[in-house]
């Protein structure tokens, strides 16, 4: 895991693209978690871990889903 990691960081570190990421325990409801977005203002959000990642499309944001 850990060189998977390092080369990941160098191939960000490459095309000088910054990482963000977050965790948190526990579940927001689909309202709450719009509502971070709105408030946030991302210019990109990837849905994971979701079995409804159309529902993002309600964000104010660009929403890519693969």
């Amino acid at each position: 895991m850990e060189l998977d990691e390092e080369r990941k960081q160098d191939w960000l570190d490459r095309f000088k693209i910054a990482k963000h990421s977050s965790h948190a325990s526990g579940h927001a409801s689909g309202c709450e978690i719009i509502g971070m977005i709105n408030a946030i203002k991302p210019d990109n959000v990837i849905p994971v871990h979701t079995e409804k990642p159309n529902l993002f499309k309600q964000a104010e944001a660009n929403v890519i889903i693969y």
